[in-house]
């Protein structure tokens, strides 16, 4: 009867020893069973292959259950990942959501885009690769949303387009671009902005190499110098009224006498050969 006792005794005490190591969850886990027993978020097992319930805060652990929420450094609390920002300040409240426009202190130059997990350089910069969020400054590259600025070889430095030049701005960032005629180009050489915005004029005594080249070539000294449209054609004009008249008045008459003859009728052939001269050399050009 008192073997009996005893073997009852220790059988109760095993159950009753059972009960309470089920009952006390190690800290930091959840319980998913009899005696088994996961991390909660945030954490994980300080020896994964041993025996010990032991476990450690892992920063920059992915939330279980809320997407784009991360481990922070301080045990037991989260921060949203990059771009992301939380929905409500409310604490507990671990919904994050895309936000454009955020920018972090240790990413310069570049802020969350307009579409979700997208990155926009500021003006000026480029991503180093496709997949870095590391920027480096472009010299030459177009400004994005002022016209006609470029990035200059300086760092955080803008020049204009050849052939603009910078208003002084009285706010500072208002400054913008505009047109500047007679400025000269900062690559080739005797070449200025015309007055139309967007040409340019060879300087006297240059021409252009080609129709499509801004090199400038000196006019050799036996070619004349091209004439503008209006010109060309007041001087057609002029040569159409001289060859008329001189034609009028070449072609020998009945009644001509010797001077008429020996010198009228020439000197009208003469005309209207230079009035044909003229109009030859404005339809030409020249």
């Amino acid at each position: 009867m008192l073997r009996f006792g005893l073997h009852f005794s220790r059988i109760s005490f095993a159950l009753i020893a059972m009960g309470a190591l089920a009952a006390c969850t190690p800290q930091n886990t959840a319980n998913t069973g009899f005696l088994t027993y996961e991390p909660e978020a945030g954490y994980e097992w300080a020896e994964p292959t041993g025996w010990s319930y032991a476990v450690v805060w892992k920063a920059g652990k992915a939330h279980p259950r809320f997407a784009h929420v991360f481990a922070s450094e301080t045990p037991g609390t989260w921060v949203p990942g990059l771009g992301y920002d939380w929905v409500a300040p409310q604490a507990g409240d671990l919904r994050a959501v895309w936000k454009p426009g955020l920018r972090y202190e240790s990413l310069p130059h570049i802020a969350a885009g307009a579409k979700e997990d997208t990155w926009a350089a500021d003006p000026g910069y480029t991503f180093k690769s496709k997949d870095s969020l590391q920027v480096a400054w472009q010299p030459g590259q177009a400004h994005s949303s002022k016209s006609h600025f470029i990035a200059a070889a300086a760092e955080g430095v803008w020049d204009v387009e050849p052939g603009y030049a910078k208003s002084v701005p009285l706010i500072a960032g208002t400054e913008y671009a505009y047109w500047s005629p007679g400025s000269a180009h900062p690559t080739y050489a005797n070449i200025y902005a015309a007055a139309e915005e967007g040409y340019w004029s060879a300087a006297p005594g240059y021409r252009f190499a080609s129709a499509d080249s801004l090199y400038a070539e000196p006019i050799p000294f036996d070619t004349p110098a091209p004439v503008d449209g209006s010109t060309r054609f007041a001087n057609f004009l002029g040569g159409l009224v001289k060859a008329a008249i001189g034609a009028r008045f070449s072609e020998a008459q009945p009644d001509d006498g010797l001077v008429a003859t020996g010198l009228g009728r020439p000197v009208a052939r003469a005309i209207r050969d230079d009035g044909i001269s003229d109009m030859a050399d404005a339809l030409s050009g020249r």
